[in-house]
């Protein structure tokens, strides 16, 4: 996907003339990757941040002053979007360098920090890692044709081990303990959770857990950390059967022992036998059809074993 952006622009060439007749440089990232690695007399206002416009107002209060702001690379749009607020803002010399901080580098400047350079790949520390069933949640949604019903269920337990680029793992849920978010009155919601735990749908007194087993991940084509970076191929088991689920999920490395899944998907109840309700299996349902597909939400932190 391609977003323009009104701005001017300048090769490193040109703007490292322009700072030598005093513009100021302006590094809008964050102050952690800023602290890592900038241009010497860079300024900071991570345009991240609401106070953005504010913090350069008072770095640079000469509205009339040239401004050469610099991104992270040609592909990151942070240098575009500090640009175009400034200018908005009502700075009226503000360019933006073709190829961001590596280009200035190549063209003489001089770079300081804490590090020689400064990155944000998808990559992961290898190891095993435990889920914080306390610190995670597991979201559902069900449909029917006048509405939707949706809640919680409980992780059990779960784990995942990396290496290199291998992923396996497993995940519990306590089927037991399902939750209604949605219904106010309290006699309807008891109902429906009664009526999830039958035989009509989860058979929970036959079959109090469910797991996803993670036999291997599949990473996507021109992953992000924040985009939906790999396939989990595995295996759900739920009300005694087991049957191949491909999980489209977000994993990310938030620090050396911490990894955060994220997941949202639907699956076909009536794969695993949960006909409760659906017109592939009865006729004349009125008021009682409920849709097939059942919504799933998972945010879940793992934690370091090693």
């Amino acid at each position: 996907m391609s977003i323009s952006y009104s701005v001017k622009t300048l090769t490193p060439a040109e703007a490292l003339v322009l700072i030598k007749k005093g513009a100021k440089i302006l590094d809008p990232i964050t102050p952690e990757a800023y602290e890592c690695h900038h241009i010497k007399d860079a300024l900071n206002a991570c345009v991240y941040e609401v106070t953005f416009l504010q913090k350069v107002s008072e770095l640079i209060p000469d509205k009339t002053v040239p401004i050469v702001v610099y991104g992270n690379s040609a592909a990151s749009h942070e240098s575009l979007v500090a640009a175009q607020k400034l200018e908005q803002l009502g700075y009226n010399s503000v360019y933006v360098v073709e190829g961001g901080i590596d280009a200035l580098l190549k063209s003489g400047c001089e770079s300081v920090g804490t590090a020689a350079s400064r990155s944000e790949q998808l990559e992961y520390v290898s190891g095993s890692y435990i889920a914080l069933a306390q610190s995670s949640l597991i979201g559902w949604t069900g449909r029917n044709v006048n509405g939707k019903h949706y809640g919680t269920v409980a992780l059990k337990e779960g784990r995942l081990s990396i290496d290199g680029e291998s992923i396996q793992g497993s995940f519990t849920v306590d089927m037991t303990d399902i939750t209604d978010l949605d219904l106010a009155d309290a006699v309807f919601a008891k109902m429906l959770i009664s009526h999830l735990r039958s035989d009509d749908f989860f058979s929970v007194k036959t079959f109090p857990e469910a797991t996803f087993t993670v036999q291997s991940a599949e990473r996507s084509p021109d992953a992000t950390v924040s985009s939906v970076n790999h396939t989990l191929h595995g295996s759900l088991s739920l009300c005694g059967i087991a049957k191949t689920l491909n999980v489209p999920a977000t994993l990310i490395q938030r620090d050396a022992n911490t990894l955060i899944l994220e997941a949202h998907f639907d699956f076909d109840r009536t794969l695993w036998g949960v006909a409760y309700g659906s017109a592939r299996f009865f006729r004349f349902l009125g008021m009682h059809m409920v849709f097939d597909p059942i919504s799933i939400e998972v945010r879940i932190e793992l934690k370091a074993t090693h």
